[in-house]
């Protein structure tokens, strides 16, 4: 049976990806005027990826010149999804924008699906999806042009997977996988795995753990062990030289919107309490809010 792509059940993905839409190209459109016509970037840390990703699509190099091997990027799965785009299109700034667009709606549209199934209100959808959207803030992560956009996907496919299946004997080989592409998107993924992994160990399941923390280091083993048989650093050269600059957690708020309103939507049974509902999502969103405030001011100084 054919299926339409517009549908009444989906008003709420569509009414946020026009809320999307518009925060991305009013910034851009601004600073699009303030370089007096000339596209670019607003940081310099996208550049090493963008030089990366120009040089392995090119001359098949992993580095920003095709002289030796270099880890230059903090990232190991965002160049090679921009060597493909690379390659295909050829090496523009604006197609590091259009694949970070491309990773947001489909992150919209897994969150999307995901409180269907948890039997979320669609009002309530609506205000989760603004959330992942404005609270993260998802715009800005596309108009960086950095991994922050595919981070933030893989982040809340793994979560997801890890509710999902929790109270199973084992994680699903598809959540596992997610758990190593989070990693290989930045390292700073393993703060999710080690939480995970934490709360495996507290239940006594230390195989789960094992499986678990193992799947998420192989990323990085692998490209290690590359790494120094090419002479280079077995960690990327961004995290030896400032290690702490290269954690954040801007890029948990959306997912941690998405992820703590459904689980409250079930424990505390809400459309029976329409009160507490309120003031749980009042707090949530100070809390969000405070957070992004005083990380936005950390990342000033």
């Amino acid at each position: 049976m054919r299926k339409n792509l517009i549908y009444k059940g989906s008003w709420t993905f569509y009414g946020a990806l026009l809320v999307l839409m518009l925060a991305v190209l009013l910034p851009g459109y601004h600073l699009y005027q303030g370089t007096n016509g000339t596209f670019s970037l607003p940081r310099d840390e996208a550049f090493l990826q963008l030089s990366t990703a120009k040089t392995l699509a090119f001359t098949h190099t992993w580095g920003i010149s095709k002289d030796h091997f270099e880890a230059a990027s903090p990232s190991l799965l965002y160049p090679l999804l921009l060597a493909i785009a690379f390659f295909l299109f050829g090496a523009h700034l604006i197609v590091a924008i259009l694949v970070n667009t491309v990773i947001a709606i489909l992150l919209l549209i897994c969150i999307d699906k995901w409180l269907k199934k948890k039997g979320i209100q669609p009002l309530t959808q609506l205000l989760i999806l603004l959330a992942v959207i404005l609270l993260s803030p998802l715009p800005l992560m596309i108009i960086y042009g950095m991994e922050r956009t595919l981070l933030l996907l893989l982040v809340f496919l793994a979560a997801s997977g890890f509710i999902d299946e929790w109270d199973q004997p084992a994680f699903s080989r598809r959540t596992l996988l997610y758990c190593a592409l989070t990693v290989a998107t930045s390292y700073e993924g393993l703060l999710l795995i080690a939480v995970a992994c934490a709360l495996l160990l507290w239940q006594h399941r230390w195989p789960g753990a094992f499986e678990l923390a193992l799947w998420a280091l192989l990323p990085m083993i692998i490209f290690g062990f590359i790494a120094l048989s090419k002479r280079a650093y077995f960690f990327p050269n961004p995290w030896i030289v400032d290690f702490s600059s290269q954690f954040s957690y801007d890029w948990m708020i959306g997912c941690s919107a998405a992820v703590i309103v459904p689980l409250a939507h079930q424990r505390f049974h809400i459309r029976k309490r329409p009160a507490q509902w309120m003031i749980t999502s009042a707090c949530l969103a100070i809390i969000l809010l405070f957070t992004r405030n005083v990380y936005a001011a950390w990342d000033m100084n």
